[in-house]
């Protein structure tokens, strides 16, 4: 059957999106409602062929098609406009579908605003019937807007949330797992019941707050050459693994505990010991916190040098109490390539790499006008000296 064709029917019975859902949500609350398998819902939704997978639905979640836009609202009734809504179609309306396509099977490899991870908050969970919000596919949310929680990345047991590929696993901690993929099996609780922990951090919420209203304006804007949330995240990161997390004002006691047990106790990449963190905060909550704390200047800065200055006073505390070890390094450095190296913008990828450069200028500016001379650059002017004699 053709993505939209005249011959897909309407589903006898449809719920109705609620605000802020995610595409993906709203899709598993129809099957589950109308007893739709997940090896057909594709077809009967007019999305096309292929089985409601992660590689698919990552896809959908970015950018529908005007065809699958089509078949979508003839199935369910719904007008194109609200469907579009529960995507982040603003975001990759430029994009080939076939970059999409190919950017969700090799995810190691770019990095796109939806991730396959994804954070929740129990309240909204609770009170929304498990279905779950477009915004916590955005990998610098951290608090959740309604209810000033953190969002959980993990449950108790230690199993990873990602968005759900079956109606069973809605609102529940996801009892599936595959020893190939090196994922455990979690225990099924109700994600409501999960533990809240509350944002002790005013000033957390608040630069939120201001971010999500700066990128809601940039996206309306046609200036290609102001930051996104992407951006800004990339370089904060890029920055903080160069620097001292302790130097960030602000940060909670309680991510910094949770940073702090991270970092000590990880054994092998991608496996951490969940035991000895923070009960509710995400694994990266200090890197996390620090970066949206510093987004708002980064964000709203007329030009590079300025953004640069912003982020200035992180990549010059190099010796900090918190620096970063080698395995967390290189991680970090690698989250942020792909950020980086998101498509998106790629004006802004520009923007941003004059600001990297240009706080390395400054910097080695500052060091040169205050006398400061790093080891090795002492030696070879010794040795220059030697010869010279």
């Amino acid at each position: 059957m053709l993505v939209g064709e005249i011959g897909v029917r309407r589903l006898p019975t449809v719920v109705a999106p609620l605000p802020g859902e995610a595409l993906t949500s709203w899709l598993l609350a129809v099957m589950e409602l109308s007893g739709i398998e997940g090896s057909e819902a594709a077809r009967l939704f007019g999305l096309g062929g292929g089985r409601f997978m992660h590689a698919t639905t990552d896809v959908w979640l970015r950018r529908l098609t005007e065809p699958q836009l089509a078949g979508l609202s003839q199935s369910t009734g719904l007008p194109a406009e609200w469907i579009s809504g529960l995507t982040f179609e603003r975001l990759y309306s430029n994009i080939p579908l076939s970059a999409l396509q190919d950017g969700s099977r090799n995810a190691w490899r770019y990095g796109y605003v939806s991730r396959d991870q994804i954070r929740i908050c129990p309240s909204c969970v609770g009170a929304r019937q498990g279905r779950w919000s477009l915004v916590w596919h955005l990998p610098w949310v951290l608090v959740c807007p309604i209810h000033s929680l953190y969002l959980r990345d993990a449950c108790d047991c230690g199993k990873i949330f990602r968005p759900p590929r079956r109606t069973m696993e809605v609102g529940t901690c996801p009892i599936t797992g595959s020893a190939r993929a090196r994922t455990e099996k979690g225990c099924g609780r109700p994600l409501s019941t999960l533990p809240a922990v509350y944002v002790e951090n005013p000033h957390l919420i608040r630069a939120q707050e201001r971010l999500l209203s700066v990128v809601r304006s940039q996206l309306d804007a046609t200036d290609m050459m102001s930051m996104t949330a992407d951006d800004v995240y990339a370089v904060l990161l890029m920055t903080l693994a160069r620097g001292s997390l302790a130097s960030v004002s602000g940060v909670s006691p309680a991510a910094q505990k949770s940073f702090e047990d991270f970092t000590a106790t990880n054994e092998a990449v991608g496996w951490y010991d969940l035991s000895t963190r923070v009960p509710g905060l995400p694994r990266d909550a200090l890197l996390l916190e620090a970066a949206v704390l510093m987004s708002e200047p980064v964000l709203t800065a007329d030009d590079p040098l300025e953004a640069a200055s912003a982020i200035l006073p992180v990549s010059m505390r190099i010796d900090g109490t918190h620096a970063l070890s080698d395995w967390v390094h290189t991680n970090w450095q690698v989250q942020a390539l792909r950020q980086v190296s998101n498509p998106l913008r790629p004006l802004a990828e520009l923007c941003l790499e004059y600001a990297i450069q240009g706080s390395t200028y400054i910097n080695r500016q500052m060091r040169r006008y205050s006398g400061w001379r790093s080891p090795a650059r002492t030696a070879r002017e010794r040795r220059s000296s030697a010869s010279t004699d």
